[in-house]
Order: structure tokens, then C-alpha cells, then sequence
């Protein structure tokens, strides 16, 4: 599966003071679906952002489904009451 995910870099006093960020990620699957709420969910981050960033992409990430998935299903659930 591929993850298309808006990566950034924020403007740095110093070399190394923060690592690039992921802000937003959408499967392939979704991707097809729903375009649009992508692009403007990335337009809407990079509006937001504008002088805070020095660079950004939507970079394709390939991940294994069925891993994800396995941790996914088999994770245990706690139940409990919030008292």
C-alpha cells in the first residue's frame, strides 16, 4: 500500500534544531477516492505554516498492508468503565 504524505521542514535558528515533520497522510485507496480533501488539507497546512516552513512535499511512502493490518487486529482492547 502507498501512503502519500505531506512532509515539511520548519525554518531552523540552527542546523538540526527540528526534524522534518509528517502533517498529514492518506492511503492510495483513499487517495482515489478523495482527492480533493487531500489536496486541500495540504494547501490548508502549507497556508497555515507560510513563513514557518523553509520546504515541503507530498512524498509516497510503501508500507506493508498485511503488517499494518496484523497490528491493527491484534492489538488487545482495554475495556474498563470512566468513573
Amino acid at each position: 500500500m502507498i501512503l502519500k504524505a505531506l512532509f515539511i521542514q520548519r525554518i531552523c535558528s540552527y542546523d538540526g534544531e527540528f526534524a522534518p515533520e509528517a502533517l498529514c497522510c492518506i492511503t492510495e485507496y483513499a487517495y482515489y477516492d478523495y482527492p480533493k480533501w487531500f489536496d486541500m488539507e495540504v494547501k490548508n497546512q502549507l497556508i497555515e505554516l507560510k513563513d514557518g516552513i523553509s520546504s515541503h512535499a507530498v512524498i509516497d511512502i510503501e508500507v506493508d498492508q498485511d503488517k499494518i493490518a496484523n497490528i491493527l487486529n491484534n492489538n488487545p482492547k482495554v475495556q474498563g468503565e470512566i468513573k
